[in-house]
């Protein structure tokens, strides 16, 4: 069962929402800073690049991420966390890995552990998509970080 996520952190990666504090700068871009709550849960927060790199609002490839993010910002983050709330990371182990590693069937990865671990981030197509690298071996440091 996935535990409930400190204030100040991300409900998916479990890193705090102060991206600014983060030392990786790649991954301070990569993870924007936060966003809305969850309308259902309005306590939980995000980063915005953990909701725009999720396989839930990836699925289609008529409309990106970024419009869905932009129009109904709160169903975006309940879509995403309903999707993903018992799914694991390959990497570091732990729930709410909301990132489908494309080239890899039945693997879902959390963003900081994709980044980390050298996967391949293709964000300039609709949908985006995570591919892992050819010697992807289970190796996550953030997990430590996440609070869970």
């Amino acid at each position: 069962q996935a535990n409930e996520m400190e204030p100040g952190r991300c409900a998916l990666c479990g890193l705090g929402l102060e991206v600014g504090e983060l030392r990786d700068e790649e991954l301070r871009s990569l993870l924007i800073g936060k966003t809305c709550p969850d309308r259902e849960n309005p306590k939980q927060q995000f980063h915005q690049g953990c909701l725009l790199w999720s396989f839930e609002l990836n699925a289609s490839e008529k409309i990106s991420a970024e419009q869905v993010l932009r129009e109904k910002p709160e169903n975006a983050a309940s879509r995403v966390m309903s999707s993903c709330k018992e799914t694991r990371c390959f990497l570091c182990d732990k729930t709410r890995a909301s990132l489908r590693v494309h080239n890899r069937e039945n693997r879902f990865v959390h963003l900081p552990c994709a980044h980390e671990s050298d996967y391949f981030l293709v964000g300039s197509s609709t949908p985006k998509k995570v591919m892992a690298p050819a010697d992807d071996g289970k190796v996550s440091s953030y997990s430590a970080d996440r609070g869970r």
